[in-house]
């Protein structure tokens, strides 16, 4: 794999070079992709307003596997929002397991799982240097708003799904009450009491521990708010 974009040079192989426990943004403002498939740690920066994928050569991302066509996808930055958008390829591009529809863009968020063909990738977006968590076994379908944790599907109800939805997009980092106030019930403004959200984090947390997660996936930070963090923590 190749990208026009930046020099990434030949990746390690994981044998080569250790996992870290964390993955870590690149310096600079720009999301990435982190390949998932072959065990390589190189992340491919998104560094231009439009940035296409596939097997030919004047992609900015060139990916040398016969099952990506030769223009596979095409990933626009709309301000802070990336879209992406397959081009009409043969094997498919997906989100989170679902195959989009050929030239339909669709939002891609933070630790949603890309898949060119049989390959995948993690897109990571946020604040440079920020940690990026994604809750091990933990799954997000946004498309037909449904959360899967090892493969199973657990059923949440539509503010315990938007809760979730406004963690999973801020992995790792601090949410205040404010904020999910804000993004959870729009409806009100902003204006939740504090005991209605921390009882739809306890029916969150009970959920996904019922189906065969962690409550500690969801940390309570004292007199700061809530964060989704992963099993290493």
């Amino acid at each position: 794999m190749a990208s026009r974009t930046s020099d990434l040079g030949s990746p390690p192989s994981l044998r080569d070079s250790p996992s870290p426990q964390v993955e870590r943004r690149p310096r600079g403002e720009d999301a990435h992709l982190l390949p998932l498939s072959d065990g390589k740690q190189t992340a491919i920066l998104l560094q231009t307003p439009r940035t296409t994928i596939g097997r030919a050569a004047d992609c900015e991302v060139i990916v040398d596997d016969r099952r990506v066509s030769r223009l596979h996808a095409i990933i626009t930055r709309d301000g802070e929002r990336y879209l992406v958008r397959d081009a009409g390829s043969l094997n498919g591009t997906f989100v989170n397991g679902r195959r989009l529809l050929a030239n339909t863009p669709t939002r891609l968020y933070a630790g949603d799982e890309l898949g060119l063909a049989d390959l995948r990738f993690r897109f990571v977006s946020g604040p440079a240097d920020q940690p990026y968590l994604p809750p091990d076994r933990l799954r997000i379908d946004d498309v037909a708003a449904e959360v899967f944790v090892g493969g199973s599907r657990v059923a949440l109800a539509p503010k315990e799904y938007a809760l979730l939805r406004a963690l999973w997009q801020r992995s790792g980092r601090i949410c205040s009450k404010e904020w999910l106030a804000r993004s959870v019930w729009p409806e009100y403004q902003g204006v939740v009491s504090d005991a209605s959200i921390e009882a739809a984090v306890s029916r969150l947390r009970r959920k996904l521990a019922a189906g065969g997660g962690r409550r500690a996936w969801v940390r309570t930070e004292p007199r700061r708010g809530y964060r989704l963090v992963g099993d290493e923590e």
